[in-house]
């Protein structure tokens, strides 16, 4: 995963610190120092000229909290936050954007004190992904301390955002199709119950295969499953995003699933950096609105289609039995000099209604089938996680 462009960690810990090492953009821009221009131009940061106040961003679009410990040594400390611009539109995606336009202005920036015990808790706008040099980046935030003397820390910090969806706004890109909605539970519940225009990648599949065979899944997923969003698949036949860099969101069964946390985890370290969560989940969903459910789920899909043959053959054959008594049916038949051309008729109508009833039975689950028989084999991580509350 890469986090930022100047972090010395990729691993997801609370917040790292990052390298002295000025990007060359920021230089292009004459731009030599990691602090923010904000901080060097204007007296509102300036603790010789102005005493501080707290100031937090006008969030706009999803609102972000991420609580951080600093540590006692940084107790009663000023901190200045900030991060890229805020999503232009979240029900519209857009052509991800070089950093320079992101970063233009400073609006997505704040001022907070710690307490006591060093703690804080930073609120902004969700910050959009962006690209520098061809490589785009996740949502992050970068902040710095304010020293003993008054002056600036040199040294920056980089936390990692994840943000999150309510029930209102999951149903409003659910209805614009403006992220791709990815449920990471295993098929079966999938299959029982799901948010409508979302799609089943499950991560305790994922988890049994080797790295090879994982990348290709997603790769083919991402690639099939993108048609089905006109909007971002606009975008990316029109090259103005990737594969990658389409904006994605995960829900699993409620807050206390962790499967899809665990699923955005492996897709942020894939490079797949424009992805966001609804923690509601299932759960949640179906308090406020209706779910969908697969019809042809693997276990129900045997017994549908022997019960649909075996109630269509004896009801068709009764009626035709009682209703030759009339004789109707025998003078009808010998009337007609072409016996041929109604039977050819009769089974190639017979023969187009079955085949294209199987076809659309079959398109809707057969990419199920595949998964069922490999859950079968392996223990239900994802069901733990559901019924156990935390677990895994």
């Amino acid at each position: 995963m890469t986090s930022c462009l100047t972090c010395k960690s990729s691993k997801p810990v609370q917040f790292s610190k990052n390298e002295r090492v000025i990007p060359m953009w920021m230089k292009k821009e004459g731009i030599y120092s990691l602090l923010p221009k904000i901080l060097l131009e204007s007296d509102n940061y300036n603790a010789f000229k102005s005493k501080f106040k707290t100031r937090i961003p006008d969030v706009t679009g999803i609102k972000v909290k991420i609580p951080l410990d600093l540590g006692k040594s940084k107790k009663n400390t000023w901190v200045f936050y900030w991060a890229a611009k805020e999503y232009d539109d979240l029900l519209k995606p857009s052509a991800v954007k070089p950093v320079k336009e992101v970063y233009k202005t400073y609006k997505n920036s704040g001022l907070k004190k710690t307490n006591v015990e060093g703690k804080i808790t930073l609120e902004l706008s969700c910050p959009q992904t962006y690209r520098v040099d061809g490589v785009s980046y996740p949502g992050h935030v970068h902040f710095t301390t304010l020293k003993s003397d008054k002056t600036w820390e040199e040294d920056i910090y980089t936390s990692d955002i994840i943000c999150l969806l309510n029930n209102t706004q999951m149903n409003d890109v659910r209805n614009s199709k403006s992220h791709m909605i990815i449920n990471s539970l295993d098929n079966e519940n999938y299959s029982m119950e799901h948010i409508p225009n979302s799609y089943n990648l499950s991560i305790t599949e994922l988890n049994s295969m080797d790295k090879s065979k994982r990348n290709t899944k997603i790769d083919n997923f991402m690639r099939y499953h993108i048609k089905k969003y006109p909007k971002i698949y606009k975008l990316y036949c029109d090259e103005k995003i990737t594969i990658k860099e389409i904006p994605i969101v995960v829900y699993c069964y409620s807050y206390a699933c962790k499967s899809s946390n665990n699923l955005i985890t492996l897709l942020l370290s894939m490079g797949f950096n424009n992805v966001i969560e609804y923690p509601g989940g299932i759960l949640e969903w179906k308090k406020h609105y209706e779910v969908d459910s697969n019809p042809f789920s693997v276990k129900s899909k045997p017994k549908t289609l022997v019960a649909s043959s075996s109630n269509k053959s004896p009801k068709n054959k009764s009626p035709k039995k009682k209703s030759p008594k009339n004789k109707s049916p025998k003078k009808k038949s010998p009337k007609k000099k072409s016996p041929k051309k109604k039977s050819h008729k009769k089974k190639s109508h017979k023969k187009k209604s079955h085949k294209s009833k199987n076809i659309d039975k079959l398109n809707n689950i057969s990419d199920y089938i595949i998964i069922k028989k490999k859950n079968k084999k392996q223990p239900d991580v994802n069901e733990a996680v559901i019924f156990g509350f935390g677990l895994g």
